[in-house]
């Protein structure tokens, strides 16, 4: 996520929770404790672009699944080297599918 993108993100958390964010340090990533959205407690954390880089978006899913423990993961991204078609078949197969509880 930009800045612009981290900021628009934290304001809508903030809209709906009525609190500010809290940062929590781990390892290798700050992570945004945005309070509870739907009965769900919500954390944010950006990584480094690409996936396979260190702080890329697999290292930082990866740590976070280690330190936060989530019951989900959300990528948000616009995923660089995939066709319009190709994305078009992972947002109907893959996340919405996830949504509903298909897998």
């Amino acid at each position: 996520m930009t800045d612009v993108e981290t900021q628009s993100l934290l304001d809508v958390a903030k809209a709906q929770t009525n609190c500010d964010y809290t940062p929590l340090t781990g390892k290798h990533k700050t992570y945004f404790d945005l309070g509870e959205i739907g009965g769900v407690r919500v954390f944010a954390v950006r990584s480094e672009m690409a996936t396979s880089t260190i702080g890329g978006s697999f290292a930082t899913v990866k740590d976070a699944m280690a330190e936060v423990k989530p019951f989900a993961v959300i990528m948000v991204g616009i995923a660089f080297g995939v066709t319009e078609d190709e994305k078009a078949w992972i947002l109907k197969n893959w996340v919405i599918g996830v949504a509903h509880g298909n897998k």
